[in-house]
């Protein structure tokens, strides 16, 4: 009974000192991206949120403009709070119904995506 509440309590993210009581943001590629099973979050407003965002903005314009228009990768932001991602033309044919999904300052999409449909 003591080892599965060690490691639950192990497991639960908890703010860092002197951050004002924000609470942290779960990572949903994490769940797809991670290669353990510790789930990794950041803070709102952080360096590497501010980065994600970045990010998420440069990469459809950069695979637009990339030659055929096919596909795009990169890296923002200084180590420990570097964003990577990737896009490819299937997210480029969408970009502008795909940054509609993004709320404004924030690095995480809305829970209402707009779909292919729209």
């Amino acid at each position: 009974m003591l080892v599965p509440l060690l490691l639950l309590l192990l497991a639960t993210a908890s703010p860092a000192a002197g951050d004002g009581g924000a609470t942290p943001v779960v990572n949903p590629f994490s769940y797809f991206c991670n290669s353990t099973t510790v789930r990794r979050t950041f803070l709102p407003n952080s360096r590497f949120a501010a980065n994600l965002a970045t990010l998420a903005a440069a990469l459809p314009r950069n695979a637009s403009a990339s030659p055929g228009g096919v596909f795009s990768a990169g890296a923002f932001g200084a180590a420990p709070d570097t964003a990577y991602g990737s896009c490819s033309a299937a997210a480029t044919s969408r970009a502008r119904r795909a940054r509609r999904a993004w709320r404004p300052g924030s690095a995480t999409p809305r829970r209402t995506a707009p779909t292919a449909a729209t």
